[in-house]
């Protein structure tokens, strides 16, 4: 999902329906700012995300103003398969789901582009921020249903996060490492991988 004017899912799992979000900066282009009770909902039907044990990888770019926020998350309470990435205090990402949540180790700041992404497969979730790994833990993953509901800054339509992101991806793939470093590499501000410097 490209967070400009458009709000596109390019994938088409989704409609996304915004909910008092403005068009700001983003990493890529332009990108959402989400003020505090404000968010884009998914959809409460999505039918082609990631279910029980098939792999999965979630990334976001996020730019936090404050702390105790959902930066991006899909799935179901019931039957109680789901993944939130949050922006915890002190500023960190914690990885939380009914599957042995996690926390990450890496302390992060304020007000600062990060690329947060989580990747799953045969039981193992990776928290990778901007392109390195900081966290690896056994997790459990067999629940998640095959018609799920997703929400950006928040948990199914209900918004808790406050700040920008851009480039909201799920996949039904595992990201290897090198692919997740190609994607901050590439995509990062005054980035070199691939052209020139633009002003």
């Amino acid at each position: 999902i490209h967070m400009d004017a458009g709000l596109k899912d390019e994938a088409g799992a989704t409609t996304p329906a915004n909910s008092g979000t403005t068009v700001g900066t983003g990493v890529i282009g332009k990108g959402r700012n989400l003020a505090l009770g404000t968010g884009i909902y998914g959809g409460n039907d999505i039918t082609n995300y990631p279910t029980s044990t098939s792999c999965s990888s979630t990334r976001a770019w996020f730019r936090a103003t404050g702390v105790n926020g959902d930066i991006v998350s899909w799935g179901r309470w019931v039957p109680q398969g789901m993944l939130e990435l949050q922006f915890n205090s002190p500023p960190h990402i914690y990885a939380h789901g009914y599957f042995a949540s996690f926390e990450c180790t890496g302390a992060l700041a304020l007000a600062q582009w990060y690329l947060v992404e989580h990747t799953y497969t045969n039981g193992t979730g990776k928290v990778y921020v901007n392109g390195q790994l900081d966290t690896s833990a056994n997790v459990y993953m067999d629940n998640i249903s095959n018609s799920v509901t997703m929400t950006i800054g928040g948990w199914d339509g209900s918004y808790n996060y406050a700040g920008d992101i851009d480039e909201v991806r799920v996949s039904k793939v595992q990201r290897s490492a090198n692919w997740v470093k190609m994607e901050y590499e590439s995509e990062k501000i005054l980035q070199t991988m691939v052209g020139t410097i633009v002003q």
